[in-house]
């Protein structure tokens, strides 16, 4: 394991030659290793030995680089693990350099630990640093009746995604997951405007709240967030139990919901019977249940059901869908009144902070994620602006497991495709990776993806956002009859159900978000580009850019098609859109930018440092995205054309001189080929920002 002249970062570990867990009736574990993690190689050894050792013990002692540190892992207020690295007391090539750690630690009542390093300092050894008194109130010395079962740690600590680290390992829960930002709506029952959580206060926002309904748009983390908490509470010493709203039973008997409890227990904790765990103080306990609202349990019986989990609870944390809060919990509802007291949270997609924190995490994964001689930083940076033109395109949602496969993507395809701006293949991953979770492997993804395509082409042709059962039925089966295949309806429409592509609500389907809605239409339109029908709904496209769906189908089209159409219809509906106006004269028609401001002024830089700065310039553009309406991205909320009204304001938009540009790749002289000066009305960043063209500090300027 060890050589002479070993370099940090090269040392491997035989790690089943420790035990994954002991018996113990010891009060505090400690573990010793001679090098600090840093010294063993990623991520073969350094990740999962930190893990295993800090799953065991409370205090971590490591030596060899003879610096002298103590360090706490934390999980919210509280210490998980103490880490502490020891000076050198006797230094053969250095006698003047000697130093100790001392640790005390006292065992009465709540363990505590303190520390000090004492350092030589010629004729004595003066006492440094001191670290305080802090309490042990880490998951390993729980009560062992009180430890979770193997098979259950394994699960929340899961985060069932088909995809796999820089080694072939699977990603868990833990190795990915970053809390993301909130809103907080106040008490359900009241009407309050919402605020922000920021993302490093969410954990604790939540855990110091009794009674908590989080709600969260599809696929935008609930289930990891919930096996999250479920973990953090459980180290800070509280008794959490998970359920899913599946596996609860009605309210029709109180013995029947009971049962589901202890069914919980026996399966989540080893040694706890459930007798006991309903004994226990309600204080310490906290009920969890993910997808509150698929429970059976109906409207009129919330009442008794939410009577029922305060008694036996001391803190009930429930987390439900965006259409949830919409159909059943909004402030007027019943629902709202039964569940009073509750403070509402809802979900916000990841904005550039979280993105560059779980970028942070992934790269953290493998040392080998980096060319020789990148820092961190500059990696972190690089993977970033990937992300950021990849998702440029508003119909993506910034949920986290597409922000993980993306991440993915970044390493294991071809990188000069990426550089080049071509991104085809990251949306590709991301559809593909949907598709991956399916149970049905009869049936090839290529299949699955020529399918949905021609599903988004029928409803392009129906103008419509949904199919009912018959015209699903019908569209099946002219599939299964074009391309001479066998599929069952059914199977086939709960396989793409469980994948989280479509929607099933009564036979009626839908496109669970609108990204996948625009992406298969662009598929279908890039497969039978040749077919005259398909180039004029092509070019029918390209001449409404400035509805939503026509543009980022034609923005997925223009990175999965080749042929030239697509960029000479952009070229086409540009010169209708510009043609009229003349190029930008540069000395004349920039005048009005001098007016805006008569005080001439000296910039600055500001002396706080560069990483700070950094936060605060993308702090303030994730305060847009927070806003951002979370069902937006809904597909039953399609318009596959532009309506009548739409078209008639753009073309008043158009004629007021505040048209999209649709060649933003031009130089600054085409950019400002409006005449703002000249416009019949005020031109309004509100009227500007409908257009992804203009960068948001030029929008702030007009």
């Amino acid at each position: 394991m060890s050589v002479r002249n070993e370099r940090p970062g090269t040392l491997l570990f035989p790690l089943d030659a420790i035990a994954t867990s002991f018996d113990s009736e010891s009060t505090i574990s400690v573990g010793v290793i001679h090098h600090p993690f840093n010294w063993f190689k990623q991520p073969e050894a350094m990740r999962p030995l930190k893990q295993l050792l800090e799953s065991l013990v409370d205090i971590v002692i490591t030596s060899h680089e003879h610096s002298p540190l103590i360090s706490e892992t934390n999980y919210g207020k509280q210490i998980s693990v103490v880490h502490v690295e020891g000076g050198a007391l006797q230094e053969l090539k250095h006698p003047q350099n000697s130093s100790f750690n001392v640790l005390k630690i006292e065992l009465g009542g709540s363990p505590k630990i303190s520390s000090c390093t004492f350092n030589w300092e010629g004729t004595f050894y003066k006492r440094l640093d001191q670290f305080a008194d802090r309490e042990l109130n880490s998951r390993h010395r729980i009560d062992k009746h009180f430890r979770l079962s193997t098979s259950f740690e394994q699960f929340v600590d899961d985060a069932e995604l088909p995809i796999v680290d820089s080694a072939g390992r699977a990603i868990s829960l833990s190795d990915c997951f970053t809390y993301p930002d909130l809103r907080d709506f106040g008490d359900i029952a009241a009407h309050s405007e919402w605020k922000r959580v920021r993302a490093e206060d969410a954990r604790e926002t939540i855990l110091t709240a009794n009674y908590v309904l989080i709600s969260g748009a599809e696929s935008s983390g609930k289930s990891s967030l919930a096996k999250t908490l479920f973990r953090d509470l459980h180290h800070s010493g509280k008794l959490p139990l998970l359920l899913n709203g599946r596996n609860l039973k009605s309210l029709e008997n109180l013995p029947s919901l009971r049962k589901s409890f202890e069914r919980a227990v026996k399966s989540q904790y080893a040694k706890l019977a459930a007798e006991n765990f309903e004994q226990l103080d309600a204080a310490r306990k906290v009920l969890i249940i993910d997808d509150f609202d698929t429970s059976p349990i109906e409207s009129e019986q919330l009442t008794s059901a939410i009577k029922f989990f305060k008694e036996s609870f001391g803190c009930v944390i429930l987390l439900v869908s965006e259409d949830a809060i919409a159909d059943s919990f909004d402030g007027s509802s019943d629902a709202a009144a039964a569940m009073a007291g509750f403070q509402r949270f809802s979900i916000c997609e990841f904005g550039h902070l979280r993105i560059e924190a779980l970028a942070s995490k992934w790269l953290s994964l493998s040392s080998d994620s980096r060319d020789e001689g990148t820092s961190l930083r500059e990696e972190i940076d690089r993977v970033c602006r990937v992300l950021e033109h990849t998702l440029k395109t508003n119909a993506i949602p910034h949920h986290p497991w597409i922000l993980l496969v993306l991440l993915r993507q970044v390493y294991v395809t071809d990188e000069v495709a990426a550089k080049n701006g071509s991104y085809g293949h990251l949306y590709n991953a991301v559809i593909t990776a949907a598709l991956a979770r399916s149970k049905v492997t009869s049936v090839d993804i290529k299949t699955k993806y020529t399918y949905l395509s021609h599903f988004a082409k029928e409803l392009y042709n129906k103008r419509q956002p949904t199919l009912d059962a018959e015209e699903m039925k019908s569209l099946h089966q002219s599939y299964c009859d074009l391309y001479d295949l066998e599929l069952d309806y059914k199977a086939t429409i709960e396989d793409l159900v469980n994948t989280g592509l479509l929607r099933d609500e009564d036979g009626i389907i839908a496109f669970r978000a609108k990204y996948s809605y625009c992406f298969f239409l662009a598929w279908y339109l890039n497969r039978h580009v040749h077919q005259e029908e398909v180039r004029s709904t092509i070019r029918e496209l390209c001449g409404q850019l400035f509805h939503d769906e026509s543009a980022n189908t034609v923005v997925f089209l223009a990175h999965l098609c080749g042929d030239p159409i697509v960029l000479s219809e952009m070229k086409a509906a540009a010169g209708v859109l510009l043609g009229s106006l003349a190029p930008c004269n540069l000395t004349e028609d920039v005048q009005f930018l001098d007016q805006l401001n008569p005080k001439t002024f000296q910039l600055e830089l500001p002396s706080t440092p560069a990483d700070q700065n950094r936060r605060d310039r993308l702090e303030a553009k994730d305060e847009a995205i927070v806003e951002r309406e979370p069902r937006m991205h809904d597909g039953r909320g399609i318009t596959t054309h532009p309506s009548p009204k739409a078209k008639n304001s753009e073309a008043e938009i158009q004629r007021d001189g505040c048209g999209p540009l649709a060649k933003p790749c031009r130089s600054l002289a085409k950019f400002c080929g409006m005449k703002l000066e000249q416009s019949k009305r005020p031109t309004s960043s509100k009227r500007l920002s409908r257009f992804a063209f203009l960068d948001d500090d030029l929008l702030r300027i007009f």
